[in-house]
C-alpha cells in the first residue's frame, strides 16, 4: 500500500517532503523528461541512504541485543520505513519519466513521417512539373519543325515560279509545226488568195533553180577533169 502524505509528514523531513509531494498529482505530471531524470536520480540516492542506514542499525542492534530488530522487534523501524517510501517515490517517478519518454518518441516519429510525406509530395509535384515542362518542350519544338518546312516548301515553290516565268514550255523534237488556225472570213492562212498566189510563186522559183543548179555542176565537173588531165 502506498504511504499517503500524512504518513509520510511523521516520518520524513522537509528537504525529503519536497521530494515526496513532487512524485505525486498532480505535480509529477508538470515536470519535463530533463527534471524528471533529476527527480529519479535523488529518489535513488535517498533510497539507497536509508537502506544503508538501516542495515548498519541493524548490525549495531544484533551486536548490542542478539537480534536485528531488537528485544521488542520495532527497532530501526523508522528507518526501514524511509527507505520504502522513497522507493515507491522512485517508483513514480521511474515510471512517469517512461511515459514522458515514449510520448516524445512517439511524438518525434509523427513529426518524422510527416516531413517524409512532406519531402515526397514536394518531389512529386517537382518531378511532375519537370514532366510538363518537358512535354511542353517537345511539342514546341515539334511545331517550330512544321513550320520551318512549311516555309522552305513555300520558297521553294515561288523561286520555281520566278525561274519557269514568261519561258515557253519545251516542244519535241517529234511534235509537228503548230499552224496557226486564221479566223472566219480572214484574207490570211491556208486557202485564201493571198496563200494560193505565194505557193504559186514558191513553185515557179524552184523550177527556175533547177537548170540554173544543174548547169553549175556541170561546169564544176569540167573543171575537176581539165587540172586532172594537167596533172
Amino acid at each position: 500500500m502506498a504511504t499517503n502524505k500524512t504518513h509520510a509528514a511523521k516520518l520524513l523531513s522537509a528537504a525529503e517532503m519536497e521530494v515526496f509531494n513532487a512524485s505525486r498529482a498532480p505535480a509529477i505530471k508538470e515536470l519535463g523528461a530533463a527534471r524528471l531524470a533529476v527527480e529519479v536520480k535523488r529518489a535513488r540516492t535517498l533510497r539507497d541512504k536509508f537502506r544503508d542506514l538501516l542495515q548498519r542499525q541493524r548490525v549495531a542492534t544484533r551486536r548490542r541485543t542478539g537480534t536485528k530488530a531488537g528485544p521488542g522487534g520495532s527497532a530501526n523501524e523508522r528507518t526501514a520505513k524511509k527507505a520504502e517510501v522513497f522507493e515507491e517515490v522512485l517508483q513514480r517517478f521511474s515510471a512517469r519519466l517512461e511515459q514522458v519518454q515514449a510520448a516524445a518518441a512517439r511524438e518525434a516519429a509523427r513529426r518524422a513521417a510527416a516531413k517524409a510525406k512532406e519531402r515526397a509530395r514536394t518531389e512529386k509535384a517537382a518531378a511532375a512539373k519537370a514532366a510538363a515542362r518537358g512535354s511542353v518542350g517537345k511539342a514546341a519544338t515539334g511545331g517550330k519543325s512544321t513550320v520551318r518546312g512549311a516555309v522552305k516548301a513555300a520558297v521553294g515553290k515561288k523561286a520555281l515560279a520566278k525561274r519557269t516565268a514568261g519561258k515557253a514550255p519545251a516542244r519535241s523534237a517529234k511534235a509537228p509545226a503548230v499552224v496557226p488556225r486564221a479566223a472566219a472570213g480572214s484574207s490570211v492562212g491556208p486557202g485564201s488568195q493571198r496563200a494560193r498566189v505565194a505557193e504559186k510563186d514558191a513553185r515557179l522559183a524552184a523550177a527556175r533553180e533547177r537548170p540554173i543548179q544543174g548547169h553549175l555542176s556541170s561546169a564544176v565537173r569540167r573543171a575537176q577533169a581539165k587540172r586532172d588531165a594537167k596533172g
